[in-house]
């Protein structure tokens, strides 16, 4: 299994050494206000973690490209400057700027587990918020519950088997292909209802009606917060199923791919959902990653 974003343990070395401050020279810039605790700080890869990103290098392994070696954290401004730079801001340079950092702040705390959550969610462009015990308000596309309780208690056997059969409900084109490249509008509807359909009642099954797995509901969850969180999706899956219906079910496709608003809806969205689901498979200790958008586009399903 890919690794595709850094270990929270990771992240909490990364922050402790970095005084809560930008690594940019001479930036003062803190990566979270004292004031009101927002997360500012973005983690940054000196060698790229895609392909087209600056620096990368197709030799790293996933461990290697989110390891603490091959990330620093920047305020946002200065984030975005190492990346449109990556002539003067080298692989070299980048990691003389780390290593001076750390050695001044060698003596750092670590961060709150809170604090890690949302420097992950900050990786993945803001979509998503994660707080605790949370229930009204929202300041992102979705709000996410996260339990801080011993992990022994979130890997209770059977909330693990449950999250573990929830995750083969992603493993389908409709989360994994972007929007335009949908052939069919018909079995996406499908099989967004199929998905709510397991979500509910512990059945899967494919496009065609085949059944694929079987196990228990989102019901049987016993911890409270993962409950709300997978309630969370599903309250998704019910929306894109509306605006499908509303938006989309009677138009024909090259008026539909004309309207790119809607399509990078569709997109979000199912980000959204894979990014809620991957918080969850962590407190679970769930090893699964999101595969949105895929590199190939087998219609296995």
């Amino acid at each position: 299994m890919t690794l595709t974003y850094p270990r929270q343990k990771t992240i909490k070395r990364l922050f402790a050494v970095s005084g809560n401050q930008c690594y940019f020279p001479n930036c003062n810039n803190p990566l979270v206000d004292d004031k009101s605790g927002k997360v500012t700080g973005k983690l940054c890869h000196i060698k790229g973690n895609k392909s087209r990103a600056a620096r990368y290098d197709n030799s790293q392994s996933d461990e290697e490209r989110h390891g603490f070696d091959n990330l620093i954290l920047m305020c946002p401004i200065h984030h975005d400057v190492i990346d449109d730079n990556p002539v003067l801001y080298t692989v070299s340079k980048l990691k003389e700027i780390k290593a001076e950092h750390e050695k001044i702040h060698a003596e750092g705390i670590e961060p709150s587990d809170q604090i890690v959550e949302q420097l992950i969610l900050n990786l993945t462009q803001g979509s998503i918020i994660s707080t605790k015990d949370q229930k009204g308000g929202q300041v992102a596309h979705s709000i996410i519950n996260i339990n801080y309780r011993d992990e022994t208690d979130l890997e209770k056997s059977q909330d693990k088997e449950i999250i573990k059969f929830l995750a083969t409900c992603f493993d389908r084109p409709a989360f994994q292909d972007p929007f335009h490249l949908e052939r069919s509008y018909i079995d996406f509807d499908k099989a967004i209802e199929d998905t709510i359909t397991a979500f509910n009642t512990g059945t899967l099954y494919s496009r065609n009606g085949k059944k694929l797995a079987s196990s228990k509901g989102m019901s049987y969850l016993s911890n409270k917060d993962l409950k709300e969180n997978i309630e969370k999706i599903v309250d998704i899956l019910r929306d894109i199923r509306d605006v499908f219906t509303s938006d989309v079910k009677s138009k024909r496709r090259e008026i539909i791919r004309r309207e790119q608003g809607l399509m990078f809806w569709f997109d979000s969205k199912r980000q959204d959902i894979l990014s809620i689901f991957y918080l969850v498979c962590e407190q679970t200790g769930v090893n699964w990653q999101p595969r949105f958008p895929r590199d190939r586009f087998s219609r296995e399903l």
